[in-house]
């Protein structure tokens, strides 16, 4: 049966249940007090029949602000929206595309399977991090001691938040659409990630800043955190 993959018209938006001003005075990770949060997701038509595995609708693309909190507290992962359940691989994660850390939410379209080793301390824990001191330089007004470490200048007084997007890539193989694999399904092998300066509507103010690709490099989990982009 021949397949085809149909963007969703609608995206997944969640949003703040306390506000901004609540969410940065709080710090820490407080259940549903995240956002706003975009996700927009992609589903293969027609769904393929119950079997082995489920292939539900996989995330493309996640934006939203970043809210930067404190340490995380206890919770548990979903299993992804797009099929992968991680138990047994113990090298794969199933982990967050927009941080708990950085005001994303705990939710499956939020979940993709990831490389243990790149999501838990390498150069996707790097990058998340950096990111989490953008924008908690603007939030405290340390903006002129941090952000020239990065290599950019200075933002403007308009510039509170820090705007953070994800694109997520999946393996462009024809066979998946006559038999569909839920390993290249639901693994992104690629993560194009921008954040950027901006204010409380998410609007652009001074310099992007742009990282770069993340490719996996393969099938094998303990190279990808060494990989080049």
């Amino acid at each position: 049966m021949p397949y085809t993959i149909t963007p969703n018209t609608t995206p997944f938006t969640t949003c703040y249940r306390n506000g901004v001003k609540n969410r940065l005075a709080y710090g820490g990770y407080l259940g549903g007090n995240y956002g706003p949060v975009t996700i927009v997701t992609e589903t293969l038509t027609p769904a393929p029949p119950p079997g082995t595995f489920q292939l539900g609708p996989r995330p493309v693309s996640v934006s939203g602000i970043v809210i930067p909190s404190g340490a995380v507290g206890p919770h548990v992962n979903p299993n992804p929206s797009g099929g992968w359940i991680t138990v047994g691989e113990l090298e794969v994660d199933k982990g967050h595309i927009f941080g708990l850390g950085l005001g994303g939410p705990n939710i499956p379209q939020n979940v993709v399977p990831q490389w243990g080793a790149w999501n838990q301390y390498g150069r996707w824990r790097v990058a998340e991090k950096a990111i989490k001191d953008l924008a908690r330089a603007l939030y405290l007004g340390t903006m002129a001691v941090v952000w020239p470490n990065f290599g950019l200048p200075v933002p403007p007084a308009a510039a509170t938040h820090v705007k953070f997007e994800i694109i997520l890539q999946y393996k462009n193989l024809p066979h998946l659409l006559t038999t569909p694999s839920i390993t290249q399904w639901a693994f992104p092998n690629t993560w194009v990630i921008t954040a950027y300066p901006c204010n409380i509507a998410g609007a652009m103010q001074g310099a992007n800043f742009i990282y770069n690709k993340y490719r996996v490099p393969g099938a094998v989990p303990k190279a990808w955190h060494n990989a080049v982009t």
